[in-house]
């Protein structure tokens, strides 16, 4: 996350992103430790720029992204558990 850490929130980073000419970014899932931003990135995918984007539609755009991201994360991560606990037992 080249826009995270502490106190950095999606209103901060959409602007951090827009000042910099950034043209691809993304939001991710991650793994959670006791450092800001450190742990292994489970899903991240990218959220084109369109001209005249402004922070708060990026915002709102990055949300909607995330919201489903973090549905799709977690099913991944079951369907993963299940198969790993399917094949133990099969062994």
């Amino acid at each position: 996350p080249k826009y995270g850490g502490k106190g950095i929130y999606v209103s901060k980073v959409c602007k951090g992103v827009l000042k910099n000419r950034e043209y691809l970014p993304g939001v991710n899932v991650h793994l959670v430790n006791s450092e800001y931003d450190k742990e292994e990135i489970l899903s991240q995918p990218t959220i084109p720029i369109i001209v005249n984007e402004t922070p708060t539609y990026l915002a709102e755009k990055a949300h909607g992204v995330e919201h489903q991201l973090i549905i799709r994360t977690i099913k991944k991560i079951i369907e993963k558990n299940r198969s790993t606990r399917y094949e133990k037992k099969t062994k």
